[in-house]
C-alpha cells in the first residue's frame, strides 16, 4: 500500500505524470485482494500483474449492490 501512496504523490507532484501504474506479480495479488484494489480503482491507480511474461491489468472487485431505506 506504501508504494500506491507514492504513486498518487508522484502522479500529483511531476507535471508530466498522467498515470499511476503498479505492476505486480502474482503473488503480492493476493494482498491486493478485496478493498486495497477497490481503493486503488477509485483513486486512478492502475493495477497490472505480470503473469508468465505477460502482463494483464488486474480487476477490481465489483461493488456490491446497496439498498436504501
Amino acid at each position: 500500500m506504501a508504494d500506491m501512496f507514492k504513486l498518487l504523490w508522484l502522479r500529483d507532484s511531476v507535471p508530466t505524470a498522467e498515470r499511476a501504474v503498479l505492476l505486480v506479480t502474482d503473488v503480492i495479488v493476493q494482498a491486493l485482494g478485496g478493498w486495497v484494489a477497490r481503493a486503488a480503482t477509485d483513486l486512478g491507480i492502475e493495477i497490472h500483474v505480470f503473469d508468465n511474461g505477460a502482463i494483464v491489468p488486474l480487476r477490481a472487485p465489483s461493488r456490491p449492490a446497496v439498498k436504501r431505506a
